[in-house]
């Protein structure tokens, strides 16, 4: 196996245990969507007011506690993730 082919396992398999869920759903409402928008300004506001929201939660206090330890976040795995962002129901539809 390559560099290039290890990098491309363990990035998703990264995405899978380092990052919150909720920072990966949000982030790829916000791609799809971004997709269907011609507004860069409206896409750079909806990412900072997005990026506003994700750190005021419990998921980005809990990552920045995992840090210094490296030891990995529990990121409320088991909870239900919310859908609080009002950017993304106009434009795509909720998962089913």
């Amino acid at each position: 196996m390559t560099e290039l082919d290890e990098a491309v396992v363990a990035t998703p398999a990264g995405f899978a245990t380092d990052v919150s869920p909720r920072a990966v759903t949000t982030a790829k409402r916000q791609l799809w969507g971004d997709l269907l928008e011609t507004d860069v300004g409206g896409s750079v506001e909806r990412s900072r007011a997005l990026l506003d929201e994700l750190m005021a939660g419990p998921e980005y206090r809990e990552g920045v506690a995992a840090l210094p330890g490296e030891t990995p976040a529990p990121f409320l795995a088991l909870a239900p993730l919310r859908r609080t962002d009002a950017f993304f129901r106009r434009t795509v539809p909720a998962p089913v």
